[in-house]
């Protein structure tokens, strides 16, 4: 099993006084930061390994150019994202293009646990795909498979020691809007 620290982000100096053996106050200086694995690394990891378990769909442009009309609708239907137009003027390609936006976007949720373990605050970010049959498989599909409890598995994305204030834990936003972004 491989593991994977991260990187270092959002470093932060503190100095603290101590009492030293012979009873002289001294200042010492110590640095707490936090690691993250990049947004973008999950991702691809996630996709890599939920296409070689089998679970995503085939999303590739030679899938969509075989499905007739009836069978888009049906498709879009089946997802709860087909859109009637009032007139029934809904040509092929709208229903592909509609098709192809629902089964290639895949959402991803960021759970965040701000804790305090023995008088340390620390923040702890986890990453997981969210279940959707437009871009996933469905149990039925798969034999009975539960595909949820298959892809809904936490990822670890920011780790960090830091005091129980806001103020600490803003300290990495910044990281984290640079990854969204």
């Amino acid at each position: 099993m491989e593991c994977r620290l991260g990187e270092i982000v959002a470093p932060n100096s503190y100095q603290k006084l101590t009492l030293d053996s012979n009873g002289t106050l001294k200042k010492e200086c110590f640095t707490v930061s936090g690691r993250k694995i990049p947004l973008l690394e999950i991702r691809k990891n996630l996709l890599a390994e939920h296409e070689e378990m089998g679970l995503v769909r085939d999303h590739s442009e030679a899938h969509y150019e075989v499905m007739t009309y009836e069978e888009l609708e049906i498709r879009l239907k089946e997802i709860g994202e087909f859109k009637e137009q009032p007139d029934g003027g809904t040509t092929r390609e709208e229903l592909v293009i509609s098709l192809k936006h629902w089964e290639r976007t895949r959402h991803l949720m960021i759970w965040s646990d701000p804790s305090s373990v023995m008088n340390h605050g620390h923040i702890l970010l986890t990453v997981n795909s969210v279940y959707d049959p437009a871009f996933y498989c469905t149990s039925k599909e798969l034999g009975g498979k539960d595909v949820q409890e298959m892809l809904e598995k936490p990822q670890i994305y920011l780790m960090a020691r830091c005091r129980d204030t806001i103020d600490d834990q803003l300290l990495y936003n910044d990281t984290r809007l640079e990854d969204i972004q």
